[in-house]
């Protein structure tokens, strides 16, 4: 994604890059979420550039929202027996 736009009283421009879903490939939401007018979005889904994995490949894989979720929960158990075991 790719969106232009000004913004305020003295029309600065500015410019939003970055992955994105196809519903964000419109004006509307990108408008509203950055408070922009005179909007310009593109979108290339074709080249990779909405789609994070493909830019990893050859890399280490990532992560994902399940791995993130466990971690949050071990720690989070483990500081709480630990605040259980040092009250008693």
């Amino acid at each position: 994604l790719e969106a232009t736009g000004t913004k305020g009283r003295g029309n600065s421009s500015y410019t939003a890059r970055g992955c994105a879903t196809p519903s964000w490939c419109h004006r509307l939401p990108v408008a509203e979420a950055f408070s922009l007018t005179h909007v310009n979005v593109s979108c290339h889904p074709g080249n990779g550039s909405n789609y994070a994995f493909k830019s990893h490949m050859g890399g280490a894989p990532r992560p994902g929202p399940a791995y993130f979720s466990l971690t949050v929960t071990l720690l989070m158990t483990a500081r709480l027996w630990g605040g259980t075991l040092l009250w008693t």
